[in-house]
């Protein structure tokens, strides 16, 4: 939903926009936006689920 609302805003804008995805073929799509970002939210996941075992076990391990 994100990536596709990227597309329509880069093609609204003026012909000789920088940001616009005609002139400017370098622009990262949305779909490119979450291939590149999808990658460090998972990794943020694992992490948060490891933080939480681990704070889990060592307020069990107190009592």
């Amino acid at each position: 939903m994100i990536g596709s609302e990227v597309d329509a805003a880069t093609g609204d804008l003026a012909a000789d926009s920088q940001w616009n995805s005609t002139t400017n073929t370098d622009i990262a799509t949305g779909a490119d936006l979450w291939g590149s970002v999808g990658g460090m939210i998972s990794l943020a996941a694992v992490i948060s689920i490891v933080g939480i075992v681990l704070s889990s076990i060592m307020y069990f391990k107190k009592e």
